[in-house]
């Protein structure tokens, strides 16, 4: 008898040990519409509150202009996720800025990914330079509502026709450091 309940323990055990990376593995997938916990167009976490879905969060308030929202910082799996609020349709989500490599893509895309690894997934992207924050926005129409935001010191972001920037003039060691989900 007590070997076979050490036999169906230990059955047990490897079955849990094959289902449970699945089970959570929803939680490092970066889609067009979010990650598991939070998605566009949901509801905000709740305001005031320290933790969201057991992640540790930290509100703000973000102002550019006459306009204001609100941001939520989300201590995520490697790094951090932060979650802003629309400016017109209060309390729902409207982007998603992800600084996690440990969060990804179904196409193995990540935080800390090279200009290379961009340009491997995608022929062609639409690049604009975000200036006040000395970042570049690489987004494609292979994957819409999704923006990566490259650090590339080497390249000038004073160039007027940015409309001409192509992925191929940027340094394939160049970074990204975001991914934000429109």
């Amino acid at each position: 008898m007590r070997n076979k309940i050490s036999l169906f323990s230990l059955l047990a055990l490897g079955v849990l040990a094959v289902l449970l990376p699945a089970c959570s593995g929803g939680k490092t997938i970066i889609t067009g519409r979010g990650l598991q916990d939070v998605q566009l167009g949901g509801d905000m976490p709740p305001a005031g509150s320290r933790r969201f879905k057991g992640m540790a969060m930290r509100d703000s308030l973000a102002e550019e202009g006459e306009y204001s929202w609100r941001v939520v910082e989300l201590k995520v799996k490697g790094g951090r996720a932060f979650v802003e609020e629309d400016f017109f349709a209060k309390d729902l989500v409207n982007r998603i800025r992800i600084e996690s490599p440990d969060l990804h893509l179904k196409n193995g895309l990540r935080v800390g990914m090279s200009v290379q690894d961009l340009r491997e997934s995608s022929p062609e992207w639409t690049i604009v330079p975000l200036r006040p924050y000395k970042l570049f926005d690489f987004y494609t129409r292979l994957m819409p509502g999704l923006h990566f935001l490259v650090d590339d010191p080497s390249h000038s972001m004073e160039d007027e026709e940015w409309e001409k920037y192509h992925a191929v003039n940027f340094a394939a060691e160049a970074r990204i450091v975001a991914i934000v989900v429109y």
